[in-house]
């Protein structure tokens, strides 16, 4: 079975008994409907060939009208109800598609390629006329053409018009491997493609994105803005009229048969009927056969775009980068120990080394500090424990366990985390305090928000926990300040107690000096958890009975605090310039 008959059963498995009858109905009732026009011309025809009374006439179309439109009505509603369930499974993709999305690795977010494979997926599920819902609606009305263009050859067969016949399938057969060729440049630049849509869209999301408007206005950033996205858009033209001149000569053959075939079947009809001079059944005959090859034509288009969209569908939308390698990996209840082993790595892409042999060892109940000025390292250690990231080089091991070896959804309920930057999400408070905890009940986020020093403000906005984050989806939503929302993170890491490790990028860096005070104490308080903070501020290792200096992506020195300022290393000389800095 080849890939793109995989991925049309894969769609039509959605599809319900229910809306097979819908097609089979719709596809009697637009066959009746385009067979009939033929026949209802050649009785009218004949009607006033033999001078027929007028009334006869209007009464025959009256007829025929009322019965078309009867049948209309039908397949109108028809097509309406089926068009509700082709855009619900569009939906169901797309919901599908998110949940996927959620599960790729972090790694893959900060790949351009990785990326764009992300957006062409989206694109194949945001569109009514192309990619999934765009193929099951040719499916659909690819039945009647098929029916209608079925019969009308019949009837040139039976009316000994082979020759018409022949000339109408060598034409239309021509014009397949003409279009097929179309479609095939398409797909041969459609990464390309999708990769400039992503850019533009990025530019019109950016353009209305309230989370850098200030920063937009006061630097005047609109002007350079605006040269990148007009050096883009010619570009993605350039691009487009790439395609086009490659498509060029396609378009030339392609009309040159249409004039090919509307010439050579006038010629055969004119040489038939010069004899017998019956005009109407030439007229009769012409018309069958120009309908006949126009839904041929329309049957051809329907076929190269389903081909097309099935393969980008088979490429994009079915083969995912999700592995399946969770069901054979270790889960682990309880954190006992984490431990570096001479660990590298560098981000890809990229020669040169974000951390290089880095070795220390994490146990229970500890407070751990990595220290170290901006670009050390620190953020890509916290990525790895996480496993955002796989080592370059050397183990990281939880537990003595590789953490390569164990489940994701293990390292997720064992670390808490909150990072140093992050976009708010436009949910209610309650719901980004929970995290997703199913056990972390109001008192829970309660108690989480008063320690975070956030109880009066959330408890005074109009919902309270219900208030929604950000006025992105409801005007009544609540905007916070940097230090506000790191304090809300802070919650909703406190929130999190079903894990044992509570991990903090920059917790207070935004946050004034009560709110600080506040939040170390908490920390200091946690006796029941291993905490490790991230930070370039010495205040964050006061508490911790473990130090790790980081500069340049190596680890300069480790130990406590006592010992590290005896040794007048790397941490003593910070030491001293903060508080050379405070003195001033």
């Amino acid at each position: 079975m080849s890939r793109k008959t995989k991925a049309l059963r894969t769609l039509m498995a959605r599809l319900q008994n229910k809306e097979k009858w819908k097609f089979i109905i719709y596809t009697i009732s637009k066959s009746i409907v385009t067979i009939s026009s033929p026949f209802y011309v050649q009785a009218v025809l004949r009607f006033i060939s033999q001078k027929r009374e007028t009334k006869e006439i209007l009464l025959i179309s009256a007829i025929y009208f009322i019965f078309v439109a009867i049948l209309e009505i039908l397949s109108i509603q028809v097509e309406r109800r089926t068009y509700t369930k082709f855009n619900g499974i569009r939906r169901d993709y797309l919901v599908e598609h998110y949940s996927d999305t959620m599960k790729l690795p972090y790694s893959d977010f900060e790949d351009e390629e990785k990326m764009n494979d992300i957006y062409a997926k989206l694109s194949l599920l945001s569109s009514n006329d192309d990619g999934v819902e765009g193929v099951l609606h040719q499916l659909f009305e690819i039945g009647w053409k098929i029916i209608s263009a079925l019969i009308l050859y019949m009837i040139l067969l039976l009316t000994n018009n082979s020759l018409i016949i022949i000339l109408c399938f060598g034409i239309s057969y021509l014009r397949f491997v003409v279009i097929n060729h179309e479609k095939e440049i398409e797909l041969n630049f459609a990464d390309t493609v999708f990769a400039f849509k992503r850019k533009l869209v990025y530019f019109t999301y950016d353009t209305s994105d309230i989370t850098y408007g200030k920063e937009k206005r006061i630097y005047r950033f609109s002007n350079n803005l605006k040269k990148l996205y007009r050096k883009l858009l010619k570009d993605f033209l350039e691009v487009l009229l790439n395609i086009h001149a490659k498509k060029r000569l396609y378009y030339i053959f392609d009309a040159i048969l249409s004039i090919l075939f509307y010439t050579l079947s006038l010629y055969i009809f004119y040489r038939r009927f010069s004899v017998t001079k019956d005009t109407n059944l030439a007229l009769i005959f012409i018309m069958v056969t120009f309908l006949c090859y126009t839904i041929q034509q329309e049957i051809i288009n329907s076929i190269a775009f389903i081909k097309k969209n099935l393969q980008l569908i088979d490429e994009q939308l079915f083969i995912t980068n999700i592995k399946n390698a969770e069901l054979e990996k270790t889960e682990i209840d309880k954190f006992k120990s984490l431990e570096f082993q001479n660990v590298s790595f560098k981000y890809n892409g990229s020669e040169k080394y974000a951390i290089k042999n880095i070795s220390f060892r994490i146990k229970a109940g500890d407070k751990f500090s990595i220290l170290g000025l901006n670009g050390a390292g620190k953020s890509t250690i916290i990525k790895l424990i996480l496993n955002m990231y796989q080592p370059t080089e050397g183990k990281i091991l939880i537990n003595g366990i590789n953490i390569n070896s164990i489940s994701q959804k293990s390292i997720i309920k064992l670390f808490s985390y909150a990072q140093q930057e992050e976009q708010p999400v436009s949910i209610r408070l309650g719901e980004y305090i929970a995290g997703g905890e199913k056990n972390c009940t109001a008192q829970k986020i309660n108690y989480a928000i008063k320690r975070a020093g956030l109880f009066e403000k959330i408890m005074a906005s109009k919902y309270g926990l219900d208030t929604p984050l950000t006025k992105y989806l409801d005007e009544d939503g609540l905007e916070m300040s940097g230090g506000e929302f790191q304090r809300l993170r802070f919650a909703r890491l406190l929130c999190k107690d079903t894990a044992d490790v509570y991990i903090m990028d920059e917790p207070t860096s935004a946050m004034d000096v009560q709110s600080e005070y506040e939040f170390y104490n908490t920390i200091s308080n946690a006796d029941n958890k291993t905490v490790i903070l991230v930070s370039h501020r010495m205040k964050t290792t006061e508490f911790c009975n473990m130090i790790l200096i980081m500069k340049d992506g190596k680890a300069i020195e480790l130990g406590d605090r006592q010992q590290l300022l005896i040794n007048k290393g790397l941490y003593y000389q910070m030491s001293q310039l903060e508080k050379g800095g405070e003195n001033g």
